[in-house]
């Protein structure tokens, strides 16, 4: 068992590896820019960041944003092998739209230096230079003519009206059909993300440059308090009804908690939360409970004080963590034990007179643990990740908040930590049930072949 449990640790490694290579290649096909929602953040509504080229363009920089993505790309002959480089989705769209209508990206870039260098000599706000613009903006070989007819024959020579003329130019076009691999080296955000990681350094975070790190360690004590109070509560509740409702199968207990529960589950959990804001919190009907935030104690509180005021808050929070979850745990319970109460060991134990709290708890509860432990190892992810809805309703700056404004505003850095976390959290539970497997019925072991047997 031990070299399996090796085994599987080293299987970590790659599995990870793999995870955040699939996560991070799904961030670069999401929609959206990190440097425009984050640059928003800092400035008033009315100040248009996305002009502001030279902000873009710095931020970019300093949080490489301008490297590659990865240490390779799978491009057409004909694209833009610095595409990376655009700090504007226009940009990089407009490259792409030309590079394929001629086939050759080296021809836009040697039109487009051309331009800028008569910008350059232009005055502003001059007919020629509106043109010139228009034809630095075009995505189309048709606007770019049509723009390019409008100027003077003094300011389509000097070699302009020769790279116009060549962009109707076929024989280059054979390069949108033939693909290729260009290589980038180390120097690409996913290395540099990696390492940083293997360094112990999660990066700051995109929208207020505080370090990852912190802010999850501000959020995820709030979260995992919640959850753990939930998930307590879930089974000291789920696990005796669960039993008891199956040794006395179709009996009261067992048609009460069976309909109860399956009402729960089908509850939605905001409307749930919200009807408990507007019932037992907002003051329209009873104002038993705080619901905002998570209670702010004076610090000269003592420990029961700053009980009362924690629990105060946290009891509606708890409660809709609380009951899908508790149906959830008690119907593999119930399923579980039925299925071990049919075991001839069962008949045994009875034949013996045995009580039916020897039956139910020192004999079949061990047996039954086993969807139990399955679920468990499956919830530890759960509990650090929260419900962003949960946590937006009742004000508590928790876990699912963190994760739902990091993934709209793009934060990189923040998005890949926390799903890096969840994925360590899978992958150690998975490990912990085989584990808890192996205590609960001692015949079950582990070969060299990772298949459970029972000696």
């Amino acid at each position: 068992m031990l070299l399996y449990f090796i085994k599987r640790l080293f299987l970590f490694i790659p599995t990870l590896f793999i995870i955040t290579l699939f996560v991070f290649a799904l961030l670069q096909f999401s929609g959206g820019d990190p440097a425009l929602n984050a640059l928003e953040r800092s400035y008033q509504e009315s100040y248009d960041i996305s002009n502001d080229a030279r902000k873009i363009r710095a931020y970019r920089k300093s949080n490489n944003l301008d490297l590659p993505t990865f240490y390779f790309s799978v491009q057409r002959l004909s694209s833009c092998d610095t595409l990376y480089r655009f700090p504007f989705a226009a940009e990089r769209s407009r490259a792409e739209a030309l590079a394929y209508a001629t086939g050759d990206w080296s021809l836009i870039a040697r039109l487009d230096d051309e331009i800028k260098k008569r910008l350059n000599r232009e005055q502003s706000d001059t007919k020629a230079s509106h043109l010139l613009m228009e034809i630095l903006t075009a995505k189309s070989i048709t606007q770019i003519e049509a723009s390019f007819a409008q100027l003077s024959l003094t300011e389509r020579n000097d070699g302009l009206d020769e790279l116009v003329n060549e962009l109707n130019c076929n024989h280059w076009r054979i390069k949108n059909y033939i693909p290729t691999i260009r290589f980038h080296g180390i120097s690409n955000q996913y290395h540099l993300w990696l390492t940083e990681i293997l360094n112990g350094n999660f990066g700051n975070s995109y929208i207020d440059r505080l370090p990852v790190s912190i802010k999850i360690k501000e959020a995820l004590p709030i979260t995992l308090i919640i959850s753990l109070c939930a998930l307590l509560i879930a089974l000291c509740i789920a696990i005796p009804l669960g039993i008891y409702a199956a040794y006395y199968q179709n009996g009261w207990l067992d048609k009460i908690c069976s309909q109860l529960f399956f009402t729960f589950y089908a509850l939605p959990t905001f409307w749930v939360a919200t009807l408990l804001v507007v019932f037992f919190g907002a003051g329209d009907f009873l104002e038993w409970f705080p619901v905002y935030g998570i209670g702010n104690p004076p610090e000269e509180a003592n420990l029961l004080e700053k009980f009362k005021i924690y629990s105060a808050h946290l009891a509606l929070p708890i409660f809709c963590y609380l009951y899908g979850g508790l149906a959830y745990l008690f119907r593999h319970i119930r399923r579980s034990t039925l299925e071990e109460l049919k075991q001839d060991y069962i008949t045994s134990a009875m034949a013996k007179g045995l009580s039916i709290h020897a039956i139910l708890w020192r004999h079949s509860f061990k047996k039954s643990s086993f969807p139990l432990i399955t679920i468990l190892g499956s919830a530890l992810p759960a509990l650090i990740s929260g419900s962003f809805v949960i946590e937006y309703i009742f004000s508590i700056d928790g876990m699912g908040l963190l994760m739902l404004e990091a993934f709209f505003s793009r934060d990189y850095p923040m998005i890949l930590s926390l799903l890096l976390l969840g994925a360590v959290l899978t992958l150690f539970g998975m490990w912990l049930a085989d584990l808890l497997y192996s205590f609960a019925d001692p015949r079950v072991e582990i070969d060299d072949s990772k298949k459970y047997h029972k000696g």
